[in-house]
C-alpha cells in the first residue's frame, strides 16, 4: 500500500460516505456488522503530524473529523469521544499488507495508520427541538414581555394605579413598542438569551464548545472574506432597490421598526447600531449557524442542514417580507459557514448587513430615480450571484 498519513476519524453514517477530493482519500473497509471506515489523509497535504482538528467539507452525506494520530489533544479527549451518543468508540491500528500488532502512535511517513469506527449511531434530534423551543420562549418572554412590562409601568405611572382594563393594557403595550429604549432593551435581552442558549446546549455535549459551535479559526482567505462581504452588501442593496421601486408588499413589522430607528439621534444612534445591528450577528449566528446547522449537518448532511436552518431563521422573524430576505440570507450564510468551517465569517457578514440597514434608516431614505434603482438592482443581483458562486467554488485544503 502506498505510504501516507492517516489520523483518527470520527464518522457519522459511514455506509453513506461519499468523498473524492484532494485532501482526503476515503475507503470503505470492513463494511458489515462492525461498519468500519478507513480514512487516509494524503501525505502531500498533511506533512505535519501536529495538524489541528479539521473537518472535511467535501463529505456530502456524512460528517468526518480528522485527528492526527500523534496529536496530543487526541489522548486527552479520547474518553470524551468514546462517550458520545452519535459517534463510535475508535480503535487505531498500524496497517500493512500483513496484519501487524495494534499501535496508537505515529511511526513516521513510511507507515499508514487506520482509524476504525464501530457501530455508529445517528445524531439525536430531541436536544435540537428543546433548543428551538427555548429560543422561541426566550423571544416571547424577553421580547414581548419587555413591552408588556414597560407599557404597564408607563400606564401605572400616568394613571397612578394598576391598569385593569384589557384595552388600556393593549394600547399601553403598543405605545411601548414605539419607544426606542424599550426596543433596545428587548433586542439586547433576546440576543443575549440566544447566545446563552447556544452556549449552554453546546456545553452539555462532550464535544468542546469551540468545535460544537464552529468557533474555530475560519479557513477562508482574505479574498474570500472580501467577496463574502460584497455579497452581503449586494443583498442589502437588492432590498433597498426593491423598496425604491415599490415592489415589496407592505410590512407592518418593518414599518414599525423603521419608525423607531429613524426617531433616535446622537449617542442613541450608536447604541441602536450595536443592539439592533451588531448584536443579532452574534446571537442569531451562534444559535442558528453555530448550533442548529451543525447538529442538522451531522444528522442529514450539509445541504439539508443549510436549507432547514434558513427556513427556521426566516420563520423566526414572523413577517413575510423580512422572513423571505432572512431565508435568502440564511442560505448565503449557511453556505459560507460550511465552506469556511467557522461561524465567524457569517457573524461578520450578518452584523454588516444589519448595521447597513440600521444606518440607512437613521440617515433617512435618499431620493433615487427609478432608472437608478433598476441599475442598482441589476448590478446587486449580479454581484450577489458572483459572490455566491465564488463561495461555492471555494475549496479547503489542509495546511502544509
Amino acid at each position: 500500500m502506498r505510504p501516507g498519513f492517516t489520523g483518527i476519524a470520527v464518522v457519522d453514517r459511514p455506509h453513506r460516505l461519499v468523498c473524492n477530493c484532494d485532501c482526503l482519500r476515503c475507503h470503505p473497509a470492513d463494511i458489515g456488522s462492525r461498519g468500519g471506515i478507513r480514512i487516509t489523509v494524503c501525505r502531500s497535504r498533511s506533512r505535519n503530524a501536529q495538524l489541528p482538528r479539521r473537518r472535511c467539507r467535501f463529505l456530502r452525506r456524512c460528517s468526518a473529523t480528522i485527528w492526527p494520530a500523534s496529536c496530543n489533544r487526541w489522548n486527552s479527549r479520547r474518553s470524551a469521544l468514546g462517550a458520545l451518543g452519535n459517534q463510535a468508540t475508535l480503535s487505531v491500528r498500524r496497517h500493512s499488507m500483513a496484519h501487524s500488532e495494534q499501535r496508537e502512535t505515529s511511526t513516521g511517513d513510511d507507515q499508514v495508520q487506520t482509524a476504525r469506527v464501530v457501530s455508529p449511531v445517528r445524531t439525536r434530534l430531541w436536544p435540537l427541538l428543546v433548543v428551538l423551543a427555548a429560543a422561541e420562549l426566550a423571544q416571547i418572554v424577553f421580547g414581548f414581555g419587555t413591552f408588556v412590562v414597560v407599557g404597564i409601568a408607563n400606564e401605572w405611572t400616568r394613571a397612578g394605579r394598576f391598569p385593569s382594563d384589557v384595552r388600556v393594557i393593549v394600547n399601553a403595550v403598543q405605545s411601548a413598542m414605539m419607544e426606542p429604549a424599550a426596543v433596545l432593551v428587548a433586542a439586547g435581552m433576546v440576543m443575549c438569551a440566544f447566545t446563552a442558549i447556544a452556549l449552554f446546549a453546546a456545553a452539555r455535549s462532550p464535544v468542546p464548545v469551540r468545535d460544537h459551535l464552529r468557533l474555530k479559526r475560519p479557513t477562508a482567505t482574505p479574498r474570500l472574506m472580501l467577496v463574502a462581504l460584497a455579497g452581503i452588501v449586494a443583498i442589502q442593496l437588492v432590498a433597498m432597490a426593491l423598496g425604491a421601486l415599490d415592489l415589496l408588499p407592505e410590512s407592518s413589522v418593518l414599518e414599525r421598526a423603521g419608525n423607531v430607528i429613524s426617531s433616535v439621534r446622537g449617542f442613541w444612534s450608536f447604541v441602536v447600531v450595536l443592539t439592533v445591528g451588531m448584536a443579532p450577528g452574534i446571537g442569531e449566528e451562534f444559535l442558528f449557524r453555530g448550533y442548529v446547522q451543525t447538529r442538522l449537518s451531522e444528522r442529514f448532511g450539509a445541504w439539508p442542514a443549510i436549507v432547514a436552518t434558513a427556513l427556521l431563521f426566516g420563520g423566526l422573524h414572523l413577517d413575510l417580507v423580512q422572513g423571505t430576505f432572512a431565508f435568502l440570507m440564511g442560505l448565503y450564510l449557511g453556505l459560507l459557514v460550511e465552506r469556511t468551517q467557522s461561524i465567524w465569517p457569517a457573524v461578520l457578514c450578518h452584523a454588516t448587513n444589519n448595521s447597513l440597514a440600521v444606518m440607512t434608516q437613521i440617515g433617512g431614505d435618499l431620493p433615487v430615480s427609478r432608472e437608478r434603482a433598476v441599475i442598482v438592482l441589476v448590478a446587486s443581483l449580479l454581484v450577489g450571484a458572483a459572490a455566491t458562486l465564488e463561495i461555492w467554488r471555494f475549496r479547503f485544503f489542509c495546511s502544509r
